[in-house]
């Protein structure tokens, strides 16, 4: 019961942190919208020296956090590496994704895993270009196989 109590309380306090963070998200988009308007004014100013409290700082780095993410996932659009994960054989996949064992063909399930992730944050033109990049991949490969 202790246990219990204390799992309650732990989310409780997860919650409310979580709650405060979305107020600060709010207050600082509501702040940034009254300086673009021209309407910051003087009594209007946080008095706390920082110009934002804790709460609102954990957010902006929040959001810093999810752009950055996102930045990163559009410019590896056309990564050859990220083709290969999604759309390769077992013996194409990038050596850090997986151990691959010839021999019985199979693959850590991490590398499933680590597909639906990729792919869960992909918007449509990702992962178009994705399986463009392949098929270019695969036709470049056949192509040096002839020329040898």
């Amino acid at each position: 019961t202790i246990g219990k109590m204390k799992r309650v309380v732990d989310r409780w306090v997860e919650k409310t942190y979580e709650r405060q963070v979305e107020e600060g998200r709010i207050a600082m988009k509501a702040k940034e919208r009254r300086r673009e308007n021209g309407k910051d004014n003087e009594e209007e100013q946080d008095w706390t020296g920082f110009g934002m409290n804790e709460y609102e700082q954990v957010a902006r780095q929040r959001d810093r956090d999810i752009k950055s993410a996102n930045q990163l996932l559009i410019s590896e659009k056309w990564s050859l590496e990220r083709a290969l994960l999604l759309h390769g054989e077992p013996h194409e996949v990038p050596s850090h994704f997986t151990t691959y064992n010839p021999l019985t063909g199979e693959q850590p399930k991490d590398v499933e895993r680590e597909r639906e992730k990729i792919t869960k944050r992909m918007d449509l033109a990702q992962k178009k270009a994705s399986s463009e990049m392949y098929v270019i991949y695969k036709i470049i490969q056949k192509a040096l196989i002839k020329i040898n």
